[in-house]
């Protein structure tokens, strides 16, 4: 058995943004990241090269992945109306890939994208909260060079939810 002590390096950036007016709120983030499977999102890192066959020492590079959502809502103490829009794209390896092994969460989705639209009613301590959602994820059908999807095809679905909220 041999011990290697290569790394990977990557670096993740966002910015927030946020208006509250007095009739509504709107909030814009922007985000960009290698390995960000650990925040939950696609991502990940891939075997660059083999570095020592007799060893089994590889490189790596880290997968990078480009999101933004906003979300816009009215500010009224008993009735509440929202719209969450959100979109993520995989952007593949951040170096050039000779071929290997892929440790990345959604490797073959190429984006994934949602709307939804809520309304909230308040009365007293109570909340009523349904929501309309579609996502829909484009799995890759072409892939280009370096490992990244060229051409996706999507799949989506809707979802319907109610929140029952007590406040105490």
């Amino acid at each position: 058995s041999y011990k290697t002590n290569t790394r990977i390096n990557s670096m993740a950036f966002s910015a927030y943004t946020k208006y509250k007016g007095k009739h509504v709120t709107f909030k814009l983030m922007g985000f960009y990241g290698g390995d960000t499977y650990d925040l939950t999102m696609l991502g990940g890192y891939v075997v660059t090269d083999v570095v020592d066959p007799l060893k089994g020492f590889v490189s790596y590079t880290p997968s990078c992945v480009a999101s933004t959502w906003f979300d816009l809502h009215t500010n009224g103490k008993k009735f509440q109306y929202g719209i969450f829009g959100g979109y993520t794209r995989n952007l593949g390896p951040k170096d050039m890939v000779k071929g290997g092994s892929v440790y990345v969460r959604g490797f073959d989705i190429g984006h994934v994208w949602r709307m939804s639209g809520r309304f909230i009613y308040n009365v007293n301590n109570f909340r009523l909260a349904p929501e309309i959602e579609y996502t829909a994820a484009g799995y890759a059908t072409e892939w280009g060079d370096n490992f990244n999807v060229t051409k996706s095809s999507e799949v989506g679905n809707f979802r319907f939810l109610v929140g029952f909220y007590y406040f105490f």
